[in-house]
């Protein structure tokens, strides 16, 4: 829709999950592109300011931006002017665009330079804390007039009841009076994808075509006697052999898979890789012999193999987890998946799928270890391995 591609227009991009970060900083003299908005699609959309300034924004101490002026608001945000208005409650689940932008002034001597930060901070029931990418330096020095901004653009998951609002705070440099400046500072939450747009009303009728002449009606040919029929023939001489032809498909393909159905499996995770075990079922399989009971799959025929797995599990805290596919107990480098989950045993989906060619014979499982300190219990609610042969 154009008027989220405007809006990441904004930003050079960089990737890391699970936040997508496009952030960038403008001197007050050269203003930052601005987004055009729902342009003729209905979407949902928020879009508000600081209509006063004049906020200080503290030294080593993050401060609410308020938003005292509307501009745009659709049923699903929830924000008051006057009471808590740095604050934006979201009523939907969905995927949103949010958009910050801060502008302040120092007031001091020519020389004093600064440096602030800029972030987005989320309460999803526990307290607000800043979402992670969204923090950005705001570099101010009196000589160039005093005035500087920084914008912040993220793409984030959020719940019904989930609060968001922006908050400043001067890191380093003299302490002067660091405000937010009047009007330059706004906060703008809009969905990624809006509602389809109404149907166009009927065109006009073309003009008819001119009739093409009719063309001359051939003549009826008579109907023919039905001839006897005759001898049959002698049999002929046997042709030659022909050419080879081509090889045809093979008559089936090979696959296998096993499955965790009992959601709650528990495992207890080490440094050390380890086969996961969080298996209790066999799927359907041809050419493949798939063992829940021993937590793998073993390959009766040659060939290339399309493999992945699916995981859905949840941790006790914020460590990192290794997942990678193993032929014959070996992890394969291009399989495998290193994740973060976010604590309190909160699921997780993560998956990875390759392309190897494997021997009959060999098995297939996949490996699980931490990055670092001790053994940690994870839980698994759904856990899946496939392999199936990719024919050529």
């Amino acid at each position: 829709m154009r008027w989220i591609a405007l809006a990441l227009l904004l930003f050079i991009t960089t990737t890391l999950p699970p936040n997508l970060t496009l952030c960038a900083q403008y001197n007050s003299l050269d203003a930052p592109p601005i987004g055009s908005g729902p342009d003729g699609v209905e979407g949902e959309y928020f879009d508000a300011y600081d209509s006063v300034g004049g906020t200080d924004i503290g030294f080593n101490s993050f401060t609410d931006i308020p938003l005292g002026t509307e501009r745009q608001k659709t049923s699903i945000f929830t924000h008051s002017t006057s009471v808590n208005s740095p604050e934006v409650t979201i009523n939907a689940d969905d995927t949103y665009v949010i958009i910050a932008r801060v502008s302040c002034e120092e007031a001091g001597s020519l020389t004093n330079r600064g440096y602030s930060e800029l972030r987005l901070s989320k309460d999803s029931g526990e307290g607000f804390s800043p979402i992670v990418g969204s923090t950005i330096p705001i570099y101010h020095m009196d000589g160039l007039d005093g005035h500087f901004s920084a914008s912040c653009a993220i793409i984030e998951s959020l719940k019904r009841g989930d609060k968001i609002k922006i908050q400043a705070t001067q890191r380093f440099g003299t302490k002067d009076n660091v405000t937010t400046i009047a009007t330059e500072s706004s906060l703008s939450i809009f969905t990624t994808k809006g509602c389809g747009g109404g149907t166009g009303s009927t065109g006009p009728m073309g003009s008819h075509g001119s009739t093409g002449s009719t063309g001359s009606t051939g003549a009826i040919g008579a109907t023919g006697v039905i001839g006897l029929i005759g001898p049959t023939g002698s049999t002929g001489a046997t042709g030659t052999t022909g050419d080879k032809g081509p090889i045809g498909p093979k008559a089936d393909e090979t696959c296998g898979e096993i499955y965790l159905v009992s959601a709650g499996e528990t495992q207890s995770v080490a440094r050390a890789p380890a086969t996961l075990t969080a298996f209790d079922a066999n799927g359907f399989s041809l050419g493949t012999t798939p063992d829940q009971a021993n937590n793998k799959i073993t390959i009766d025929r040659t060939g290339i193999y399309d493999l992945s797995f699916h995981i859905c599990f949840g941790g006790p805290s914020e460590e990192i987890y290794n997942f990678e596919l193993a032929v014959n107990g070996t992890p394969q480098p291009n399989i495998g998946v290193t994740v973060e989950p976010s604590g309190d045993n909160k699921p997780l989906y993560v998956g990875a799928v390759g392309i190897l060619p494997i021997n009959a014979g060999d098995v297939v499982s996949i490996q699980v270890s931490k990055a670092s300190g001790g053994p940690e219990s994870l839980i698994f609610e759904r856990v899946n391995l496939r392999v199936i042969e990719i024919p050529y």
